[in-house]
């Protein structure tokens, strides 16, 4: 009696509440069906349900896996949030046959600072990745930081990891608790993110994908009352296509540096060569 009808009914009462992977599971249709169901009467999951349901769906034997996925699920350390940034920026999540792979990459000169941080929440396999110097001599070392749990996969395609490209992390960014969303900027800031001054100038710029939505750093802005900053789309001379995001006042890059670093002789996570630019510049107005 699983007929479109009887299906419906249930998405209009319980697809709130419930979300879609019950549903599905329940009646055996698929993912689109009900997708389009929800689409048609405007229905979305509420924060505190997909929290619910993320934790209630992924509770499944976390001691199984060198990374415990329920600790990304339900933030609380410093730690989990400053990864969920970075891996925004500098990671990627895939799937290949069975494995369900989180990965992050960056230079490999930051190996100390990021093990720390990684190592602080579980076991995860890192390599180091050197570059032919002859084949592209101005590519750094790079080490990769891995692991593959289905759960931590699972949630952090619910929360957009897999559309980087044109899509907001607003998703995430909400699901962190307020006093430790600044951890997630700190990432962020790590993997994309640079700081440099000319003259008098100080600027901060993040660097992201052509179609990058920007509206979640626009947030920022509103949040730490910096009125002076723009989104902008560039195409280069070799068509590599890219966007970026900054701000150049000084009393703006002061307030977003305080934040990001917010707690951090109590907590040092992070980058340490950024922090010390950042202690080094002097943000003071001068005529």
């Amino acid at each position: 009696m699983n007929n479109i009808t009887e299906i419906e009914e249930f998405v209009k009462k319980n697809y709130s509440t419930m979300g879609l992977k019950y549903i599905v599971d329940k009646f055996g249709t698929n993912t689109s069906r009900v997708a389009r169901m929800a689409k048609k009467y405007g229905l979305s999951v509420s924060k505190e349900a997909r929290s619910k349901i993320c934790t209630n769906a992924f509770d499944k034997s976390p001691e199984k896996y060198n990374v415990n996925h329920l600790a990304f699920i339900d933030i609380k350390s410093p730690e989990i949030a400053y990864i969920l940034g970075l891996l925004w920026a500098d990671g990627h999540i895939s799937k290949h046959g069975t494995g369900h792979y989180i990965v992050c990459s960056t230079t490999a000169a930051d190996e100390v600072d990021l093990e720390k941080v990684f190592s602080a929440t579980g076991k995860w396999n890192k390599y180091i990745k050197p570059h032919d110097p002859i084949l592209h001599p101005k590519w750094k070392p790079a080490i990769t930081f891995q692991t593959t749990n289905k759960h931590l996969f699972l949630f952090l395609e619910t929360m957009d990891y897999t559309n980087k490209t044109g899509c907001s992390p607003s998703k995430i960014i909400n699901h962190i608790p307020e006093d430790l969303r600044h951890y997630w900027w700190r990432g962020f800031f790590d993997g994309d993110g640079c700081i440099y001054t000319k003259g008098t100038r100080v600027q901060i710029n993040f660097a992201g994908p052509y179609e990058q939505d920007w509206s979640f750093a626009e947030s920022l802005m509103k949040f730490l009352d910096i009125t002076k900053f723009a989104a902008k789309q560039n195409i280069s001379n070799k068509n590599h296509k890219s966007s970026a995001f900054r701000f150049c006042s000084k009393e703006g890059a002061k307030r977003f540096m305080e934040y990001i670093y917010r707690e951090y002789e109590k907590f040092p996570i992070g980058l340490t060569r950024k922090y010390n630019k950042f202690k080094s510049f002097d943000f003071t107005y001068k005529r």
